[in-house]
Formats: structure tokens, C-alpha cells, sequence
């Protein structure tokens, strides 16, 4: 089947409109295993499309979807009074339903997050199992530590004084990895106005403030999230990816979340916490090779 031109725009919700970017399948399947499902990417906090675009091409087996989730970007219109991860469920359920192609015959769709997206990925799969059939989880701890939550910290008060680009510095430093850090540095600054110019500060506050917990009484605790996913997702089923020298989601403490669902851990070596962005290339086949399996 020859590849259509991947399509870019807006889905009108009751509550606002989603900026997506959708790439129908280039190939139809032959598996005789469970039904191929079309992938939904969703990005970290402060990402919009283009921040993984280069990824889309690569990980498009049976089509791809990826959306700028309430409080990212400035083209998805949804309001911020409510961030939680419980509205962003609510929000891909309309997402996925507004068109046919956006999931398989079953109804299902695979689904890659990364950070605050994986967050968002591990909460569809413990609300909605029955629209899950794969998942990967990239940087998404257990318990951040004591490192993680000075992070956090640091982050909700720059986003409260309004400090966007202060907010994303911060985030650049401590999301990255000294190698990658000093190879790029003459990049950073561009970087951060970029992501800057693409964002909200009152958004972004919205997704960090709303959608960390602590409590491991909290049904949205990543912990909790973990056990209902497992559930109903085998263990071959789901896919936890963490950076070597990830500060924000340590590895003892990802791999402690894997183990809930007895699902893998694979740890990238010479990554930060930004490991789709430090290394694409071993990020992208560890995806691609979880989700053809």
C-alpha cells in the first residue's frame, strides 16, 4: 500500500481544539499474532510535535499519531483548570474516537510517552486497558528522590514568577547529560527560546503542578497506575526505558516500577533523562523492536 502524506491540523473538541499530526500506515500487516495498532506518541512536558517529529517517520509501522496534549503548545486550545492526569485520559478517549483511523479494528492503539508523557501512557493503560494492546514508558520513576523533587521544586517556582525560559534552562540542565550538554552548548540558548516561543508559562504550570504526586495513597501515583495497568497488560506487553545518568527518574527507581508488571527495563547508556533526544537512534529501535515483537 503506498504511503498517503501524513496529516497535520486540528481536532475540534467540546472544550477546545488538539493540534495533531497523524501519518497513515505505509505498509499493511502480515502478523499473525495480536492486530497491529497504530502508535500515539506523547511528548514530555514542555514538547510540542516538532520536538520528536524526526522520530515520526522511523516508528510509523501501522500508522502514528501524535498530539499536543491540554497545556502544550499554543495550538491546543483546552483549558487549564483542570491538568490532571485523570482529564488527559478523558482527553485521549475523545482524541482517539474522533476518527476511524486513529486506532485498529479492535479499537485499540499503541502507546510510546516520554516523562510527563509516559505518565499520561501509563495512565490510559490502568484506565482504559481495554484500548491498550503495547506500551513504552521512557523516564518515568517509582519515586523521584529526594534529587527529583528539589527539581520539581525549582521548576513550579521559576513557572510561578512566570519564568518560562528560567523554567526551561533549569529543565535543559537537569534533563540532559554533561557529555550532552557541553557538545551542544553553543545550541542551548536557540534551544530554549525556541521552546519558549512554543509554549505557555501558565500551561506548563498546569501539567507539572497537576500531575505529580507523592502519596502513595494517591490512585494517580505511579505506583497505583502500575498495578492496575498490570492487570490486563502481560508482560510482554509493556516497555520501561530509562537514561544511565537520569536524575529526574533514577534508575533503580524505574526498573522498581517495571517490576510491578514483571514488564522489562532497558537502561540507555550516556543519556540523561532525555534519552528520545540524546540518543534517538537506541531509544527509536528499542521502541520499534518492543512494538513488532
Amino acid at each position: 500500500m503506498a504511503s498517503k502524506l501524513p496529516k497535520r491540523g486540528v481536532i475540534t473538541l467540546a472544550d477546545g481544539l488538539v493540534n495533531y499530526l497523524f501519518h497513515h500506515s505505509p505498509t499493511t500487516s502480515t502478523s499473525t499474532a495480536s492486530t497491529p495498532a497504530p502508535l500515539v506518541l506523547i511528548g514530555g512536558t514542555a514538547q510540542t510535535i516538532n520536538s520528536l517529529v524526526g522520530h515520526h517517520t522511523q516508528l510509523n509501522t501501522y500508522g502514528l499519531l501524535h498530539y499536543e496534549l491540554r497545556g502544550q503548545g499554543r495550538t491546543t486550545t483546552l483549558p487549564l483548570d483542570d491538568c490532571s492526569l485523570s482529564q488527559h485520559v478523558k482527553d485521549f478517549d475523545n482524541v482517539i474516537s474522533s476518527h476511524p483511523d486513529f486506532t485498529n479494528e479492535e479499537g485499540k492503539v499503541d502507546l510510546c510517552g516520554f516523562s510527563f508523557g509516559g505518565r499520561v501512557a501509563l495512565a490510559i493503560a490502568a484506565a482504559r486497558p481495554q484500548k491498550v494492546r503495547k506500551m513504552v514508558v521512557t523516564g518515568v520513576p517509582a519515586d523521584r528522590g529526594a534529587t527529583g523533587r528539589i527539581i520539581l521544586k525549582n521548576w513550579l517556582d521559576a513557572l510561578s514568577r512566570q519564568d518560562l525560559e528560567g523554567f526551561i534552562w533549569q529543565s535543559m540542565s537537569d534533563g540532559h547529560s554533561p557529555k550532552f550538554l557541553a557538545r551542544h552548548e553553543s545550541k542551548l540558548e536557540a534551544w530554549v527560546k525556541a521552546a519558549a516561543a512554543g509554549n505557555r508559562a501558565e500551561a506548563i504550570a498546569g501539567l507539572v503542578g497537576q500531575t505529580h504526586t507523592d502519596d502513595p495513597l494517591d490512585p494517580w501515583h505511579t505506583v497505583n497506575l502500575a498495578k492496575s495497568a498490570a492487570g490486563t497488560l502481560a508482560c510482554d506487553d509493556g516497555l520501561f526505558l530509562v537514561g544511565d545518568e537520569d536524575r529526574l527518574a533514577p534508575v533503580s527507581s524505574c526498573q522498581a516500577l517495571a517490576k510491578v508488571g514483571e514488564w522489562e527495563c532497558q537502561i540507555i547508556k550516556n543519556a540523561g533523562h532525555s534519552v528520545p533526544i540524546e540518543q534517538p537512534k537506541l531509544w527509536r529501535n528499542a521502541v520499534k523492536a518492543h512494538l513488532d515483537h
